[in-house]
């Protein structure tokens, strides 16, 4: 089976450990009899597992650009419209969590594809979100894009087919403030500490500042795709 190694690792990448015994089995056997077949099932396994590392760079960066390009947008516009405390309190919220969903609906269009159930979702709880933090001065459209998520969300707690996703996705964004502002603060810390203990100005050391954010906000991405991925097949198999 020396020849097959490959294969396996290959095969373990893209599915589960249990799962690539069988279909290790299934390309042997469809190899000495038809080439075509084959060639297929090894495009589909090599596509796969292309997609799914694809996947973590369309959350980095879409997903990303989603977030900050929401931050940036309700940001400059309560200075336009004199925001008071409270509609910066939760408009400042709200973004952050439509950005997070952003992200999971572009990790989870990429791996799991447009017809999946968990994206689906994802995508109808964001649309609200963005239409409030894009017109949060017309209080008008806030009032409408929380009576269409609740309405959604009582839609998908009474189908059976639904309400497990739902739950499991909403739990998972209640915990994304809880990730990137724990995290964010845990990792930046030493370079706050560094600064602050010694004689060495911000100015002087920027590249490695620079480069510790990305790999900050890398690490929390990694973190909020992998919690995903975990919430996702729980949710799957509980619904199957």
């Amino acid at each position: 089976m020396r020849r097959h190694l490959f294969a396996t690792w290959l095969l373990r990448r893209s599915m589960p450990t249990n799962h690539v015994e069988a279909i290790l089995g299934d390309l042997l056997e469809v190899s000495g009899s038809d080439d075509g077949t084959y060639r297929r099932l090894l495009r589909s396994t090599v596509w796969s597992l292309g997609r799914r590392s694809f996947a973590g760079y369309a959350a980095a960066v879409f997903g990303g650009g989603i977030m900050a390009a929401l931050q940036s947008q309700f940001f400059s516009s309560i200075v336009r419209h004199e925001a008071n405390l409270w509609q910066q309190s939760w408009g400042s919220t709200l973004a952050f969590l439509a950005g997070s969903m952003g992200l999971i609906v572009c990790f989870s269009a990429v791996r799991y594809g447009l017809r999946d159930r968990m994206t689906w979702i994802a995508l109808a709880c964001m649309v609200p979100g963005l239409a409030a933090v894009e017109f949060w001065w017309i209080s008008a459209v806030p009032v409408a894009a929380g009576v269409c998520f609740l309405a959604f969300a009582v839609f998908s707690l009474i189908r059976k087919s639904t309400r497990r996703a739902f739950v499991s996705l909403m739990v998972l964004a209640a915990l994304q403030p809880i990730v990137w502002f724990g995290g964010l603060t845990l990792l930046i810390t030493p370079i706050a500490v560094f600064l602050k203990h010694s004689h060495v100005s911000l100015s002087a050391i920027a590249p490695l500042a620079v480069t510790w954010l990305i790999a900050t906000y890398l690490a929390l991405v990694m973190f909020a795709c992998l919690s995903y991925v975990k919430v996702h097949r729980i949710a799957t198999a509980i619904t199957a």
